[in-house]
């Protein structure tokens, strides 16, 4: 494994670097109460430390549901109930759709679905897939 593998703003981190920062937020989660099976909601601005944020709740085993940084109460509402609605056991990333054509919808991702989706990308991108 040669190169970065997350690279932003002039920062670099190569495998083992990334591993040690999702490991750290992992530890940190833990140290929570975040658990298998259960949604994570929080802020997700494009930032290393989100990405790392993604990463540890999937090590967890719990599901990541990213939110706007600013909400309104009606979107807090949305977002609430949608967290507590079941999920499913393989369900990776919870989202909400916009809501443009009425209530916000809940979209539920499978790991399998994210992989498929990262594996197209890849290829679409013509990028080593080490």
């Amino acid at each position: 494994m040669s190169g970065p593998r997350l690279e932003t703003g002039g920062q670099q981190w190569d495998a083992l670097s990334f591993a040690d920062e999702v490991s750290r937020r992992q530890q940190q989660l833990e140290q929570q109460g975040l658990c298998a099976g259960q949604i994570f909601m929080f802020s997700a601005p494009a930032s290393p430390a989100t990405v790392w944020t993604f990463h540890a709740v999937w090590a967890i085993g719990a599901v990541a549901m990213p939110t706007p940084d600013t909400m309104t109460t009606a979107q807090q509402v949305s977002f609430e109930r949608a967290k507590a609605e079941p999920v499913g056991p393989d369900t990776a990333l919870r989202l909400l759709t916009s809501g443009t054509t009425g209530t916000p919808k809940v979209v539920d991702l499978s790991t399998t679905q994210l992989n498929a989706s990262a594996e197209a990308s890849r290829e679409r991108l013509g990028c080593d897939a080490t």
